[in-house]
């Protein structure tokens, strides 16, 4: 399962890497040393080191362990992509459905029991078939790791503090299945929002005080001194203020939350999958899912009126 330490480390390591065009020209070492200052698992202890030749150093250090972990991974056997392995997991007879995948941010299981959540997955892609539900999730994470340890050492010319450089190089793949049967129940809340924002602010007028005390010293020196006092004029402006709006554009938000009662294939009990569908997928796509699903389960069908059990709300 990828947690959020692992999802922030890779949205952080690909932040920090150059354009496309631009990596050819950039140094190694000074893209790591960007990168180990902002990732989540080496960015407290890298910025605690002070010498640039020793940062440089780490930096070169984590270069070199990502290179052994990734020549090691590839001798182990990898794990094909989600469209691959949905259609090697089909068995005899069982045919794919036509309808655009389901991609799911976060899913959280709960017991329905005590109402807890006793699981989180993230980045799910889920497959209909004429059968079953299929939840998949292929993962590849790469991140560095930077410690700073005390040893004990009996060598009086060795430093008691040691910096461990690592880089943890993870595949892994996540198998939900769930057979029609098994599906109990759905509902959909659909929340559409919209914020707008509008900001006070208060112009200090000081600037237009520039304007009379030009004026007066020029007087002052082309005609008489005692024009001077021409700049006098000025004084108000330190004084007053304008006020102004400033407005920012309204932001937009569709919340989409899919949640199924199953048994749950694992526990063979009943629980719930909370699904956060992304805001990019669009509501047609999300109801045409709803609606194979309920065609195909035997549970939410109705012999009198099919769409009963659709329960979608949006507001």
């Amino acid at each position: 399962m990828e947690t959020k330490e692992k999802r922030v480390a890779k949205q952080d390591l690909g932040k920090s890497s150059p354009p496309i065009g631009e990596i050819a020209t950039v140094d190694p070492v000074l893209r790591r040393i960007s990168e180990l200052e902002v990732i989540p698992s080496t960015k407290h202890a890298y910025n605690e080191i002070a010498k640039l030749k020793t940062r440089a150093n780490i930096a070169q250090m984590s270069l070199e362990c990502e290179g052994e972990a990734n020549h090691i991974m590839a001798s182990i056997e990898k794990i094909k992509g989600v469209k691959d392995l949905q259609n090697e997991l089909l068995y005899k007879g069982e045919e794919a459905v036509e309808i655009p995948p389901l991609p799911i941010m976060e899913m959280r299981v709960v017991n329905t029991q005590t109402n807890k959540v006793t699981q989180v997955v993230y980045g799910l892609e889920a497959s209909m078939t004429s059968h079953r539900i299929i939840f998949l999730d292929v993962d590849v994470s790469s991140t560095p790791q930077i410690t700073e340890q005390t040893i004990e050492t009996q060598n009086i010319l060795e430093s008691k503090h040691r910096i461990e450089v690592s880089h943890q190089i993870t595949s892994s793949f996540r198998y939900i299945p769930v057979s029609y049967p098994d599906l109990l129940g759905l509902t959909c809340d659909i929340r559409n929002g919209v914020t707008t924002r509008a900001y006070f602010v208060e112009q200090k007028l000081w600037i237009f005080s520039l304007i009379p005390v030009i004026l007066g010293l020029i007087l002052a020196f082309t005609v008489h001194w005692g024009l001077a006092f021409i700049g006098l004029l000025g004084l108000p402006f330190f004084l007053f203020t304008r006020p102004m709006m400033q407005s920012a554009p309204p932001e937009r938000t569709q919340i989409k939350v899919l949640k199924l009662a199953v048994i749950n294939p694992e526990t063979k009990r009943i629980a719930t999958f909370e699904l956060d569908i992304p805001q990019i997928y669009s509501l047609g796509a999300l109801l045409l899912w709803i609606k194979e699903l309920q065609f195909r389960s035997p549970s939410l069908q109705h012999t009198s009126e099919m769409n009963k059990n659709l329960n979608v709300n949006i507001g």
